[in-house]
């Protein structure tokens, strides 16, 4: 027979597995037809951060520089990102969001709100509050 610990990581592996497949299958339907969801995921990164390097993306994202500049290179071409030339040291291009990209990602960022609002809609804000507080400290470990 398993110890009380076993099960209790065992179930927590079961549940964030299928949260994860739950989250990543509606957050897929949101951004469906607009960006893929990698794409989103840079829109939020430069908007929530400023303007960026690819390099300050990647690492941020933890990503390759050469999977970011592809993923900004669509979205350069789809007219949600523009790139521009440092002034001072033209080796350092920086990614700004467009106008277009910035309401795309506020929009997008806005339905995966409504998606963990769902998600978390049976909890009362005390609960909330203490699920967050055990992520974070989750995430800090």
């Amino acid at each position: 027979m398993p110890e009380p610990e076993g099960d209790l990581i065992a179930d927590l592996d079961r549940l964030l597995n299928e949260l994860i497949q739950r989250v990543t299958r509606d957050v897929l339907s949101v951004v469906k037809g607009k960006v893929t969801p990698s794409q989103f995921t840079v829109l939020r990164f430069i908007r929530l951060a400023g303007r960026s390097t690819v390099t300050a993306v990647a690492g941020g994202l933890q990503m390759t520089l050469s999977g970011v500049t592809a993923l900004t290179d669509r979205l350069v071409e789809a007219g949600l990102v523009e790139r521009t030339r440092d002034e001072e040291d033209r080796r350092i291009v920086w990614l700004d969001l467009t106008d277009k990209g910035w309401e795309l990602s506020l929009e997008l960022d806005g339905l995966k709100r409504g998606l963990i609002k769902q998600y978390v809609g049976g909890l009362q804000d005390s609960e909330i509050t203490a699920l967050n507080a055990i992520l974070a400290k989750i995430l800090r470990s």
